[in-house]
């Protein structure tokens, strides 16, 4: 199976899902005249894709395969160079659905307290993270670690296929919170008894209470990568050609920029000189492109630039 057939798969599945569990959460929510719990979860979903996923993203330097449906880079709010769509529709019915089985095991196994349902929750929630990231999308490319800490914190380390075990624990301890969250039962659970009355009230308490709660989770790999720690790199290029890797767009100096297109629009129109420098940053480390120039200077003009350029032109 290709990178591809992966990821249109992933995203067929993802939106197709999100818009079946949709319908039921908003008929469901009319019914009861407030949003019920699994909306609410539903509502807090999106938020960990849109506020909790950059984040964490940036923590475990994860890059996702241009192939994907990408979210503007200004909605990862500068913290990661890419995102997918497929995520924004996963997030809201995949770390629920998770959490609910979760409770149902438990309390098929005659379990009720909290620790019980977190322990539950976290063997589903790591086993689907399992079966699908480090067995499925990091093998083919779909997702990769640019850097990530050494042994034992990472699986092969330094190679591009390198699994970043923090990753699997942020999965797991999100999933197990949720699912301690969820127990003792349906109509009784402590998130039940937390959620305010009225709709608005009750999407506002999830969506801050799982993006808060994702953080947590990810907090290891924040504190790995605030202090330098992830020094078994894998990839000193970007594998995908329009997504850089991170710090790339901000090793470029502003002075190389601004020189760039000072010179760029004594020739064309400052729309396609922007759009070159942009999409520059994103295909090529400094280094290559300092490269670039002094090649120019010999009057040997990239092929790989001229395509950029003619792209930004079309």
């Amino acid at each position: 199976m290709t990178a591809t057939q992966i990821i249109r798969g992933f995203e067929l599945q993802a939106v197709t899902v999100f818009v079946l569990l949709g319908a039921y959460v908003w008929r469901a929510s009319r019914r009861a005249g407030a949003l019920t719990p699994l909306g609410a979860l539903f509502v807090g979903g999106l938020a960990v894709a849109f506020f909790g996923d950059p984040v964490a993203n940036w923590g475990l330097t994860a890059l996702y395969s241009d192939q994907f449906h990408l979210l503007p880079r200004a909605m990862g709010w500068g913290l990661s160079p890419a995102q997918s769509w497929a995520c924004v529709f996963t997030y809201p019915w995949c770390f629920p659905m998770l959490a609910y089985v979760g409770r149902w095991v438990a309390r098929r196994a005659g379990f009720v307290s909290p620790l019980a349902g977190f322990v539950c929750g976290a063997l589903f929630g790591c086993l689907n993270f399992v079966l699908s990231v480090p067995l499925v999308f990091v093998p083919n490319g779909v997702i990769v670690y640019q850097q990530a800490p050494p042994w034992p914190l990472t699986l092969r380390a330094g190679m591009p296929d390198q699994i970043q075990l923090l990753d699997v624990l942020g999965i797991t301890v999100f999933v197990g919170v949720l699912t301690a969250l969820l127990m003792p039962a349906p109509g009784a659970s402590r998130l039940e008894r937390w959620l305010p009355a009225g709709s608005l009230a009750r999407a506002g308490f999830t969506a801050a209470l799982m993006v808060g709660l994702f953080v947590l989770a990810f907090s290891p790999a924040l504190v790995v990568r605030s202090l330098g720690f992830d020094t078994a790199v894998a990839y000193r290029k970007s594998p995908y050609p329009t997504v850089p890797l991170y710090g790339q767009v901000e090793a470029y100096p502003e002075e190389t920029v601004r020189n760039f297109l000072d010179a760029c629009q004594q020739r064309g129109d400052a729309r396609s000189c922007r759009c070159t420098i942009d999409a520059i940053r994103r295909r090529f480390t400094v280094d290559e492109y300092r490269a670039f120039e002094e090649r120019i200077k010999k009057n040997d003009v990239p092929r790989e630039l001229v395509a950029v350029i003619d792209e930004c032109r079309s």
